[in-house]
């Protein structure tokens, strides 16, 4: 396990970082490994789960890098999600979802995110080049927003093709483009890339 592991406070497993959730209940406020999460919240709603365990997954993406994604799933009142979290080290790195409803099938809906995550790795969507990274020439960035930690101000760090892009550095590839127009599209980080 990674030097970020924490506990769950419920089962007391050394638990990695991705697999933690923040459970808030009245009076009590704590992090449980999925596992516990989803026993909770079982019990709460009165739900028959049987939490699964999917064993981590090695993909190519179209430049032959492997990627290595665990998975977590959480079951909610209304529906289930699965995550699928890239061992990256020190990158963010790609990470996919999928949801369904309570009474779908796990397995399928681990196929359907398998499937997402196969599609996404045969696209890119930044190219290097000898002065840095540029947009493809398509002109199309689908990617990941997330948070610059190291950011001054606060600023969002991109995740586009598994990689960390700075806010500054997307501006840089973007301004290439200059004179053009463009269309912003946000959208959930369980819909198809």
């Amino acid at each position: 396990m990674g030097e970020n592991d924490n506990c769950c406070e419920l089962c007391c497993r050394r638990t990695p970082d991705h697999d933690l959730t923040f459970l808030s209940l009245r009076d009590h406020h704590k992090f449980y490994c999925s596992r516990c999460f989803n026993q909770v919240i079982a019990r709460m709603y009165g739900i028959q789960f049987e939490h699964p365990s999917f064993a981590p997954v090695t993909m190519y993406d179209l430049d032959g890098v492997l990627h290595t994604f665990s998975f977590r799933t959480l079951l909610l009142p209304t529906h289930i999600t699965i995550e699928a979290i890239e061992a990256a080290g020190w990158r963010r790195g790609y990470a996919f979802q999928v949801v369904g409803s309570v009474d779908d099938d796990i397995q399928d809906l681990f196929s359907r995110l398998c499937g997402q995550m196969d599609k996404a790795l045969c696209m890119k969507y930044i190219e290097d080049h000898p002065d840095g990274p540029r947009i493809s020439s398509k002109g199309v960035v689908r990617g990941r927003i997330a948070w610059d930690e190291e950011a001054q101000e606060s600023l969002p760090m991109m995740v586009i093709d598994g990689r960390d892009v700075r806010w500054m550095d997307f501006g840089r590839m973007v301004a290439s483009f200059n004179g053009s127009n463009f269309r912003m599209e946000i959208c959930d980080g369980s819909e198809m890339r």
